[in-house]
């Protein structure tokens, strides 16, 4: 059986200026260049230009750390990392750059450097959400639930309509064990993210877990009506029909869980 998985994924934080400034004029024209593509969603074209502002200007941070940023939306974690390792030795006062590095790093498994990149991240802009979000993501990672916790309230108290960050909260009372928090923190999230599948499954299976069968049942058979592809809510769900000794109803949702 596949794993259960709730989180909603690392936020991205687009480096803070597409302006460049510089003596010369070449590196700047490329760095334009580099923008305009990024902007048509030609991530190959920018990522040529960033590297022939590079090739002139060696030790330019921020053309640094648009080529991690890039490689990162591109899926190319291992390219990403370095480049975005020597943006921040360049420049130590790069607050996103830390966030997308730690995103890099947690992309790798690498949670403990991910968490110190996210540190520094916040240290420099205590007020940026993302980097608090992600920070409770790596922690929740090393189990540690109530550190967690913490790093999601305090993305919250910036952005607190934001469901991927209660949804990702919920879940995180729910492995310390305070199901109620959890349910609560579930229900928001899917009151401003209506058509997520993830948060039904996760209200779902933390309603099974108080006892609540019929309020359960009612979330996972809606997170399956919102996304039939998944897994986890059909495998949910059959267990729920399974508790209620429906067994022809069971084996339909791990039919087509195994089609999956």
């Amino acid at each position: 059986m596949k794993p259960l998985v709730f989180l909603c994924l690392a936020i991205l934080i687009c480096p803070v200026s597409m302006q460049y400034i510089a003596a010369e004029p070449a590196p700047a024209d490329h760095f334009q260049a580099a923008m305009e593509q990024y902007r048509a969603s030609d991530l190959d074209g920018a990522v040529s230009e960033l590297n022939l502002v590079l090739q002139s200007s060696p030790n330019d941070a921020s053309a640094w750390s648009w080529l991690g940023f890039i490689y990162m939306k591109q899926g190319k974690v291992d390219d990403a990392i370095p480049a975005l390792e020597k943006a921040v030795s360049i420049r130590t006062d790069m607050t996103e750059t830390y966030n997308n590095l730690g995103n890099a790093y947690m992309a790798k498994g690498r949670v403990g450097d991910a968490v110190a990149a996210y540190e520094k991240s916040i240290k420099l802009n205590g007020k940026a959400s993302g980097a608090w979000y992600n920070l409770g993501n790596a922690y929740l990672a090393q189990n540690r639930y109530v550190d967690a916790i913490q790093r999601y309230e305090a993305a919250l108290g910036l952005t607190p309509n934001d469901p991927s960050v209660l949804s990702n909260l919920g879940y995180a009372y729910f492995r310390k064990g305070d199901l109620q928090k959890a349910v609560s923190a579930y229900r928001k999230a899917s009151e401003l993210s209506p058509a997520d599948s993830q948060v039904y499954l996760g209200l779902g299976i933390t309603l099974s877990r108080q006892g609540n069968r019929t309020e359960s049942k009612k979330a996972l058979e809606k997170a399956v009506a919102l996304d039939e592809a998944n897994y986890n809510a059909r495998i949910a769900l059959g267990e729920a029909y399974m508790a209620e000794e429906k067994t022809q109803e069971a084996i339909v949702q791990y039919e087509a869980a195994s089609a999956l």
